[in-house]
């Protein structure tokens, strides 16, 4: 419910801001359960935000992380597979458009611009500090932008064949 206050188990309060920013909340609950489990690395995918859409269009999603030296290779990942993705900033000072007057965040921005930006911000409050995270928001990617050759009517599928790779890539280092 809106102004709801949630207890995150890093000790972290959220106040529902917005309910229909109600997968971040799962997201970041999953993300430090993964964490909890003893993952060293999290990537997580989802249609997050109508703002990557507004940003990139149909065909590329956004991809941020904690290790923006690595958002290149993951552009290149997206190439290879045919789900492309665009590295996007995970800009600190965002933080400020969180801010809550009951809880130490809220799972909304104060701002209208920037959305898929604050909202992988607010999933970074949920990184551990020697964690590698990585956060793709696909949800201007969830149908074809057209249909052709596979790509047919209905969801798209898109991030399977690129998180495939990305496990992959993992494994080698």
């Amino acid at each position: 419910m809106p102004a709801d206050i949630i207890s995150y188990s890093n000790g972290l309060y959220v106040e529902v801001g917005n309910t229909d920013a109600e997968g971040r909340l799962v997201l970041a609950d999953g993300m430090l359960y993964a964490q909890a489990l003893g993952a060293e690395t999290v990537i997580d995918i989802a249609t997050l935000t109508g703002a990557i859409g507004q940003a990139l269009g149909l065909k590329a999603a956004g991809v941020f992380s904690n290790q923006e030296e690595d958002l290149w290779k993951y552009k290149q990942l997206g190439e290879q597979t045919g789900d492309y993705v665009w590295p996007m900033p995970v800009i600190k000072e965002y933080q400020e458009y969180m801010k809550s007057d009951y809880a130490d965040l809220n799972n909304m921005s104060s701002s209208d611009f920037g959305g898929a930006i604050t909202a992988a911000i607010f999933l970074s409050n949920f990184v551990e500090p020697k964690t590698k995270w990585v956060h793709i928001d696909m949800a201007n990617t969830v149908r074809p932008w057209k249909q052709y050759g596979y790509h047919v009517a209905g969801a798209s599928g898109f991030g399977v064949r690129l998180l495939t790779e990305m496990v992959c890539e993992e494994g080698k280092e």
